[in-house]
């Protein structure tokens, strides 16, 4: 029976041990998620900024194509040279 018994303690020690090893990993993970979560949260604030100046930059081009070019082609170019590349 001492056998079984160091056997059994043993197996009760590793347990512990994973027990432990688990509990650090699902706090690291917690950890990791939480960044990801504010990751995500800058990504979508920086992109709908992003997206904020693309438009304002597009009405100034479309005030500049109504009041002062007249053709076309000068619209192409306008829109070339600001890196704005759209169908008209």
């Amino acid at each position: 029976m001492t056998e079984n018994n160091q056997i059994l303690q043993a197996i009760l020690e590793l347990s512990s041990k994973m027990d432990v090893k688990f509990t650090e990993l699902s706090e690291r993970i917690d950890k990791l998620e939480l960044r990801f979560d504010l990751l995500e949260q800058k990504v979508d604030k920086n992109h709908q900024t992003i997206l904020n100046k693309l438009d304002q930059v597009e009405y100034r081009i479309g005030v500049l194509a109504d009041e002062y070019i007249t053709v076309k082609a000068d619209v192409k170019k306008l829109k070339k040279v600001t890196g704005i590349y759209s169908d008209l």
